[in-house]
Parts: structure tokens; C-alpha cells; sequence
């Protein structure tokens, strides 16, 4: 999750995903992929895929910490999230092979409650509730809801302070 501002607000990116990409094809997410042989360690293999997905440079991103990690069961990954600041808007020149749509998105929005929402889906042949954000016009849910959910609660649970202090106690 990266952070930085914009139009003098704390925001993040997230991407809708291509529908020729391998798994979970025109979902909201995070950036993100596997873990290459030339990566020291998960928070630069996240740094690395935020580069390439976002086509940006994170040189100047400040790493704030790590959240929880999830095991997806439908592709059979561990995620393992982690939280970025640049000082900047970075000039985004999205990948377009994987990335549909890029979703900035006020972190003022995700700390609105109303947009926290859930319905009943019929999903693999079961009716199940899902809980999901309605964020830049789109449901976001599953794992990439369960990481903002995540976020969410920690920085609301924080004292009220600027929004870049409080997501430093990451």
C-alpha cells in the first residue's frame, strides 16, 4: 500500500486488475506478485511489483511497516502487505498487460464507515456474505478488504493527529 499526496490529502493507489491476467481477473487490488530469486526480502519484492505494475520509482517511498499476512485459498498465495510513504504523487505509467484502471483513493475515505458495506453473493455455488469497500466507484473485497480493513482499525484506533503521523505508527 503506498501512500503519498494529493490534492493536499493523504491517498493510495489501487489497481483493477486486466482480464487476461492469470488469477482474479478484474478485481480491485494492490499491487503485488511473487517473490523472485533477486529479492533480499518480501517488503522489496512489494517494492519491486509496485514499480513495475504502477510504472513508478519508489527511491524516495519510505517503508512504514508490515500488516498482517493472508493466505488466499482460490490462488494458493501467501500475501504479505506492506505500507509505503512518498512525499510525492509519484508519475504513474501503469503496466497495461495487468493493470486495467488506477484507483486514487483519498485514506479519508477508506476511514469513512459508510463505505464499509456487505451483501450476499452467490460465490463457487453457496450464498456467503461478503463485506467489501466501495471505494473510486468499485466493491473492493476479499484479501485487498481484508488488508484495508486491517489498516483501517489501526489508524482509527490511534489518537487523532495528522493522517501521515498516525500511518507512521504502522
Amino acid at each position: 500500500m503506498l501512500l503519498y499526496p494529493k490534492d493536499g490529502r493523504l491517498t493510495f493507489v489501487l489497481t483493477r486488475r486486466t482480464e487476461t491476467v492469470l488469477n482474479h481477473k478484474g478485481q480491485v487490488s494492490f499491487p503485488g506478485g511473487a517473490q523472485e530469486e533477486g529479492d533480499a526480502s518480501l517488503a522489496e519484492t512489494a517494492m519491486r511489483e509496485a514499480e513495475e505494475e504502477l510504472g513508478i520509482t519508489l527511491q524516495d517511498a519510505e517503508m512504514l511497516g508490515a500488516l498482517t499476512c493472508l493466505y488466499i485459498a482460490p490462488s494458493n498465495y501467501d500475501v504479505h502487505p506492506f505500507v509505503a510513504h512518498m512525499p510525492y504523487r509519484p508519475d504513474f505509467h501503469p503496466f497495461a498487460a495487468e493493470v486495467a484502471e488506477l484507483l486514487e483513493i483519498p485514506l479519508s475515505d477508506l476511514l469513512d464507515s459508510s463505505r464499509f458495506r456487505e451483501e450476499v453473493w452467490l460465490l463457487r455455488g453457496r450464498e456467503v456474505i461478503v463485506p467489501f469497500f466501495l471505494l473510486g466507484g468499485h466493491k473492493v473485497w476479499g484479501a485487498t478488504s481484508m488488508i484495508l480493513n486491517e489498516l483501517a482499525t489501526m489508524l482509527n484506533s490511534l489518537p487523532a493527529e495528522s493522517e501521515i503521523e498516525n500511518s507512521r505508527a504502522i
